[in-house]
């Protein structure tokens, strides 16, 4: 069976890393292809799993619904983390805060790495695992597809240089939450992976994604799909979840509510990216945080 060797690898990956006592693990949850076929392995090696999910107080994403659904199908713990709604004043501080430590302006890394500040201290396990790069390997993203579908020297080209950056996926900052924490823990990735990153950059664009995306995961794994109706394509952390129109309420901040060190944003700025541009040129000037609040 084509693709049958995903599972195999996956498995001997995930084992390889697993440490030698019988703790439990944490795994960071959406429910999609990439966390699922993770969880599945874990439990084929008898692990204890606790899976991690989050939504937005005012927005219960699909992800959130599948990783429910996922949970209750195959008897496996989840915790929940609600992100509360809040004021632009408040939402501002923590962005603030965040940006300074990161020392970067980049929209998504910024997007990516916001909800961690609260998923990170509700989790308990040491080892943590995910599907961080999963996307960057696979090419699912609408970009890739356009740029890449038809052009497999140029699609495994970019693939390694994303790869080889550990700033995609917001990977530097994410795995910092989780290192830096205390107690610290340890956050993996099998997409990460020297044996995963080999096997699925030998397959072209069409290959991966045709007729179903993620095929060597979908197909490696069509019995356990086959249990509920939990397939679906991918869609990117930020707007699936709806982060990226809740930040974007910052545009409409107008300062002047009694906290003079964010007065004033919101004026002049159309976008997101001009505006995470000036916070970040306002904490370098002095306002520089050495950590972001854990909520």
């Amino acid at each position: 069976m084509k693709f049958e060797a995903f599972r195999a690898i996956l498995r001997d990956v995930i084992a390889e890393q697993l440490g030698s006592d019988s703790k439990p693990v944490a795994l960071l949850f959406s429910g999609g292809t990439d966390s699922l076929v993770i969880l599945w392995t874990l439990l084929d090696l008898e692990v204890r799993v606790v899976c991690y999910t989050f939504k937005l107080e005012q927005n219960e994403s699909e992800d959130f619904k599948a990783a429910q659904l996922a949970c209750k199908t195959w008897n496996t713990p989840l915790i929940e983390v609600t992100i509360p709604y809040q004021s632009t004043t408040n939402l501002l501080t923590e962005l603030r805060q965040l940006i300074g430590w990161m020392q970067t302006d980049r929209k998504t890394a910024i997007e990516c790495t916001w909800p961690f500040t609260y998923i990170v201290p509700r989790i308990k396990e040491e080892q943590v695992w995910c599907g961080l790069n999963a996307d960057d390997l696979w090419g699912s993203s609408r970009e890739m597809a356009i740029r890449y579908s038809k052009k497999p020297e140029e699609f495994q080209a970019k693939r390694l240089a994303l790869l080889v950056d550990p700033y995609t996926a917001a990977w530097y900052y994410i795995e910092r939450l989780f290192t830096e924490s205390s107690p610290r823990k340890v956050l993996l990735s099998p997409y990460r992976h020297p044996r995963v990153i080999e096997y699925l950059l030998s397959f072209n664009w069409r290959e991966l994604n045709r007729p179903k995306q993620k095929m060597p995961a979908y197909t490696a794994f069509e019995k356990e799909f086959s249990q509920a109706p939990i397939w679906r394509k991918n869609d990117n952390l930020q707007c699936g979840s709806g982060i990226r129109e809740y930040l974007a309420r910052l545009l409409s901040h107008q300062g002047g509510d009694g906290d003079s060190n964010i007065e004033g944003y919101g004026y002049g700025y159309s976008n997101m990216i001009s505006l995470y541009r000036e916070i970040l040129r306002q904490e370098t000037m002095g306002h520089i945080y050495t950590q972001p609040k854990l909520l």
